[in-house]
């Protein structure tokens, strides 16, 4: 648990009775391009399966305010070893950003990529996203590369 000068946070690893907060938390995050509750449902249960992905929850009083998911991945983008501990998406409760809670939550993935076996931390941003590329930033991720993918009708 931490304090940030009044509430008490605390991040802990997801529990069996927090899937309807994380649900709630994760559309969200992911509300223009996920806006299927059933198809997150599908990914958490995904998640929940496997040993190398894991999700930490924020609370502040009892209150979920964040989450972050992570991953194990043999490879990623710009990282020179492997395996790679890889944070696949982070959000917090717009009154509880900016109060340390997204780099606690980011601590504790770095934490279990290190007990994974892992030396290095990958993320990533859509390009246009500029409080995520501000937030990675703050946190003490560096930039190594821009992508633009591309695609056509066959």
């Amino acid at each position: 648990m931490i304090s940030m000068n009044g509430p008490v946070v605390e991040i802990r690893e997801l529990c069996q009775g927090d899937r309807a907060e994380w649900l709630s938390m994760r559309v969200k995050l992911w509300s223009i391009d996920y806006r299927n509750e059933r198809k997150h449902s599908s990914q958490m249960a995904d998640i929940e399966r496997d040993y190398d992905k894991t999700v930490f929850l924020a609370f502040v009083n009892g209150q979920p305010v964040g989450f972050a998911e992570c991953s194990v991945r043999s490879y990623v983008d710009g990282c020179e070893s492997s395996p790679v501990g890889y944070l696949e998406g982070i959000f917090v409760e717009e009154p509880f950003r900016r109060q340390g809670v997204g780099r606690e939550l980011v601590e504790m993935v770095k934490s279990w990529s290190r007990e994974k076996g892992c030396r290095e931390m990958g993320s990533d941003s859509d390009i246009q996203n500029e409080v995520s590329y501000h937030m990675h930033l703050a946190l003490g991720f560096h930039e190594v590369e821009r992508v633009i993918n591309w695609r056509i009708d066959l």
